[in-house]
Order: C-alpha cells, then structure tokens, then sequence
C-alpha cells in the first residue's frame, strides 16, 4: 500500500521558509515516502502557501517521489491558468504530478473569486473538460458558459498522458461524478475512518455502473496522525510500512532503547510536529538536532 505525507505548506503560526522546506522535502524523499501533498487554503488566518509554488518548488528539490495537490476547489480557479500550472509543474517534475480537485464546501467565499457557491457543479465539470482538453488536443475549440476557446493551444503538454485527475469527495452524488470522470479518489482527512469502508463500497458499486474496473481504480485517505514521545511510545503505534518510514520506527543507534523519557531522538531527527485537526497529519519534520 503506498504511503503519502503532506509537505507543510499551510501552518496556523509561522509560514515555512524556503530552507526548511527544501529539507523536509529531502528527509521525507529520503524516507522512502510514495508521494507527498500540499493543501489549498486560498484566504483565512493560516499561513498557507500557494499549493501550485509550493509544487513547483518542491519539483526542482526532489528525483523521484510524487507529488499532489489534496485538493484544489475549481470553482475558485481560472481552468485555463490552472491547466497551465498543472502541465508545467508535471513537465518540471517529469511526469510526477497528481491533480486533486473538488467542488467544494458551500461556506467558502466564492465571490472572492468572482463566482457563486451554486456555480460549483457547472464551473466543475466545464473546467475539468477545458482542462483535459488543453493538456491533449491542439486547436482546441470550446463555448461554454463560464470559458470560451478558439484555436486554442497549450505547450509543453503534461509528461503524462493523461495527466492524473483525483477528486475529493465524500457524498453519494460527488462519488457518482468521481465514478464517471476522475481518475482517483481520495477521502477527506475531516471524513470519519469508520466511515471510509462505505464510501470505498459506494464508490466501487458507482464504477461498476459505469464499466469502470474498480481493481485499477485508485483510492486514498488523508488521515490525522499523532505520534508520541519518546520513540518507544510511538513505535508501538506505527504499524507496518510506515514504520520504516517514520523516525519513531526506527532504533536509536546512538543510545540503547531504554523507553525512558530524555532518550535522545531516533535516528533521522525527531517526529513530526503535529498541528490542530485543522492542518494535515504530518504537516512538519523538524530538522535534525
């Protein structure tokens, strides 16, 4: 099972510098993580990041892990500038991008951005198309209501072809449009884990009515995760593969492994710092001491 960890590009206190950043992004490559993802936090009182800088920045420090946005709202979004970031973002990376979209919470403010909470469901599907069809067509020629296009065309084309579409979502008629037009789900980190099981259920049955194999569909999770100090504590709740990623999985080869509290940190630094439910699980890896 691949295993992802958010980069910590949204913070509620101090906004991540550049030098920080880069050595996170190096420690949890480093670690052996499958991927890693940025949030979208556009207005509020959180020092967030741009997700699509924060990307790209992460693309010229990493080789090979991969990388996401979990998830951009697109009715906040321009498509045709979205599928511009998104396709030189997967260029730089050379082909390692994941896109995560969704529409959105009725609460957020649309009209920040020049559009209505009800235009959610159309401006949607009509970006995702224009998008698609900028990243694999030349000439492209749409009218729609909210974008229009004529011989329109978008170089360089993404790395991969498709590029990845995955939305979030979480209710029966957002899981039936992810069945029909993405390419992955994934469920919200605020979403209860005992109700993830349905959802996947739900979801598989939605991709059955559309002919759609849901063995090759793919399917995440963010999860919130706290892990304790000292490192004896949280190795007894790291399970499996992540503990072979995770700091507190590992010995201490500078000390025995006494379980006492003043142990030196693990190997590899110390845990991430974790933040309020509000932010990712592991939204920060501290430098090394």
């Amino acid at each position: 099972m691949p295993v992802a960890i958010q980069i910590p590009n949204v913070r509620p206190d101090e906004a991540i510098g550049a030098s920080e950043l880069a050595s996170t992004l190096k420690r949890v490559e480093d670690a052996g993580f499958d991927s890693a993802w940025v949030m979208e936090h556009a207005l509020g009182r959180a020092r967030a990041l741009d997700p699509l800088a924060t990307l790209a920045f992460a693309a010229g420090q990493t080789r090979s892990i991969g990388l996401g946005l979990a998830v951009a709202v697109l009715a906040v979004h321009q498509p045709v500038h979205l599928a511009r970031e998104a396709a030189t973002i997967d260029y730089l990376s050379d082909g390692r991008l994941t896109l995560g979209v969704g529409i959105g919470a009725s609460v957020l403010p649309y009209e920040a951005f020049g559009a209505t909470a009800r235009e959610r469901a159309p401006r949607f599907e009509e970006g995702l198309t224009v998008m698609r069809r900028l990243w694999q067509e030349q000439d492209v020629d749409f009218d729609g209501r909210f974008v229009s296009l004529k011989q329109a065309n978008m170089e360089p084309k993404p790395v991969q072809a498709p590029l990845p579409v995955w939305f979030g979502a979480g209710s029966s008629p957002a899981l039936k449009r992810t069945a029909r037009l993405a390419d992955g789900w994934i469920g919200a980190g605020s979403s209860r884990a005992s109700a993830f099981p349905k959802m996947v259920q739900e979801l598989r049955e939605y991709l059955e009515q559309e002919a759609r194999d849901p063995n090759e569909f793919p399917m995440g999770k963010r999860a919130y995760v706290a892990i304790d100090r000292p490192p004896a504590g949280g190795q007894r709740l790291v399970p499996g593969r992540l503990r072979r990623r995770h700091p507190a999985g590992r010995r201490d080869r500078r000390q025995p492994q006494s379980g006492r509290r003043g142990a030196s940190q693990p190997e590899g630094g110390p845990v991430p710092r974790c933040c309020s439910s509000a932010q990712s699980a592991m939204t920060r890896l501290n430098s090394s001491s």
